[in-house]
């Protein structure tokens, strides 16, 4: 049997990133956290160079306060003199995204209390840290909100709505255009993703290397010990005239 050529090897891995593009959900992460004033609160994302990191968030009211510590009504809980109203505090949002590789501090923005959006390509591979904080403090009766965060990125970023109006495109095309940025976004990551794996096996090589060396350095130090001790012995018998 012919073994495939390079051509067709080709067009079954398009096929199959195709296929994986269709199949696979949106990388959309949600989450929501309760916040404290002043406090900070970090997020991770690693992702491939050249993707873009785009983030949105709102604040509101927390419920249920009396299990977390409260931020909405003015009143007693407990014996404690509770908090100011969550609409009556003035803030905004910091938002940094800093590389972790090497520390640097890509963006800095203050944003709206009520929602905000930021957006960042990433540089170079690797992981980013995003962290969010009010731009006060307080050391007495400091307020604690409710804090909506959605990441999204690669083609998750895209506000197709916009890129329709943009570029007059709707109905298949646009479907098509969907298609193509989350192919894009899984090579990407496929590409990212073999990278790594040839730094770890570079690592695993490199370590094992050196365990065989130190297991050779091991195996001729107590040889030499073996030596110089029988050379010991064999002068001590003679000495005392045992041989």
């Amino acid at each position: 049997m012919r073994p495939p050529s390079d051509q067709a090897t080709l067009s079954m891995l398009l096929l199959s990133i195709i296929a994986i593009a269709l199949l696979l959900p949106g990388a959309n992460g949600e989450v929501y956290v309760s916040m404290k004033e002043g406090v900070i609160r970090c997020f991770i994302e690693e992702v491939p160079r050249g993707t873009t990191i785009a983030g949105r968030y709102t604040t509101s009211q927390l419920n249920n306060m009396h299990m977390l510590g409260t931020s909405a009504t003015i009143g007693k809980v407990g014996g404690a003199v509770n908090q100011k109203p969550f609409a009556d505090k003035q803030f905004n949002m910091k938002v940094q995204i800093t590389s972790l590789k090497d520390g640097f501090m890509m963006l800095d923005q203050v944003l709206p209390k009520e929602a905000g959006k930021f957006s960042l390509e990433a540089p170079e591979n690797g992981s980013y840290k995003i962290c969010f904080q009010t731009d006060t403090s307080s050391w007495f009766n400091a307020i604690t909100f409710r804090f909506q965060f959605e990441l999204d990125t690669g083609s998750d970023s895209i506000d197709y709505d916009k890129v329709a109006k943009v570029e007059h495109i709707s109905g298949l095309d646009l479907e098509v255009r969907k298609l193509k940025d989350r192919c894009v976004s899984i090579l990407a990551e496929l590409t990212y993703q073999k990278d790594r794996e040839r730094v770890f096996r570079g690592t695993s090589e490199s370590t094992n290397s050196r365990a065989a060396w130190f297991s050779v350095l091991q195996i001729s130090i107590v040889a030499v010990s073996a030596v110089m001790q029988g050379q010991y012995l064999r002068y001590f018998f003679r000495k005392k005239k045992l041989i």
